[in-house]
């Protein structure tokens, strides 16, 4: 999926180029050559949602496991969420707890055993806000389309459901479905499509 220049209308920008763009980060428009970026108080703005992410990581890591190593992992995974847009999906089983973090290049897992921050695993598939249901991580990939679907202790997919690339849409898991909205909210579409994948 690419996005228009905002000064010839022409499509020259992918999803991730278009996320990087900030004050002191600009873009040049392939087609008519301009520079592309985002004012200051834009910018500002947008830091918003990493501040405050970051500061109910610190209270969520000291409420829930009360140690160091937790509080610093919750903040991390706090501004990580605010800069990218996207939510952990965490997981409890057995005793340990696993944390699904996705992003523009890579989907992770990481555990947390006595104290210190292991990472368990990394994929290099970019995604979205990852959704763990029925044993199984769901993680929709914004770039080339579709759901991949992983088990929680292994990188290697087990599926992909087939989709449109789109702009941060994330599974739906319920009921023995799989929904996959399809398309670009900032497109301002009034209609849309949903993808529907069931167990048999």
């Amino acid at each position: 999926m690419t996005y228009a220049c905002p000064w010839c209308g022409k499509a020259s920008f992918s999803f991730w180029q278009k996320q990087s763009l900030g004050p002191t980060r600009s873009l040049v428009c392939g087609h008519c050559k301009r520079k592309v970026g985002v004012d200051w108080s834009r910018a500002q703005i947008a830091a918003i949602p990493v501040l405050a992410l970051g500061f109910l990581g610190l209270i969520a890591g000291k409420v829930l496991f009360g140690t160091w190593s937790a509080v610093l992992l919750f903040a991390w995974l706090g501004i990580s969420g605010g800069m990218l847009f996207t939510a952990p999906a965490v997981w409890r089983h057995r005793g340990r707890t696993t944390v699904f973090v996705a992003g523009e290049h890579a989907t992770a897992a990481y555990v947390l055993r006595r104290g210190k921050l292991y990472r368990a695993w990394i994929a290099n598939t970019p995604g979205t806000s990852p959704v763990m249901a029925g044993g199984l991580l769901y993680v929709y990939n914004p770039d080339a389309g579709g759901i991949v679907v992983y088990r929680p202790g292994s990188r290697r997919p087990v599926a992909k459901l087939p989709g449109s690339p789109g702009h941060w849409n994330s599974p739906i898991v319920v009921d023995g479905h799989v929904v996959e909205p399809e398309g670009d909210g900032n497109d301002h579409e009034t209609s849309g499509s949903l993808e529907i994948f069931s167990v048999r």
